[in-house]
């Protein structure tokens, strides 16, 4: 019994470590790409965006649609 017990412990740890490396922090990771689309949002508006500052944005926005989607399932399996 003991054995099992320590088993479990051990995989806890790894479990909580696992979920920072796959998972995240979705409002972190969320933050910081709302943050650089508005950084290329504004040099837009301030100045002709190039082709490659278009397709960042566009990159970036796709990524941020994920980590929504991330977040929200999140939220549902807390919920649960």
């Amino acid at each position: 019994m003991i054995v099992l017990k320590d088993k479990l412990k051990i995989l806890k740890v790894d479990l909580k470590i696992w979920k920072k490396e796959v998972v995240g922090n979705a409002n972190q990771e969320m933050e910081k790409l709302s943050k650089r689309v508005q950084k290329l949002d504004g040099m837009d508006g301030e100045s002709e965006l190039s082709e490659c500052g278009r397709l960042e944005r566009k990159i970036l926005l796709a990524n941020l649609g994920k980590s929504r989607l991330k977040q929200e399932a999140i939220a549902y399996q807390k919920a649960r």
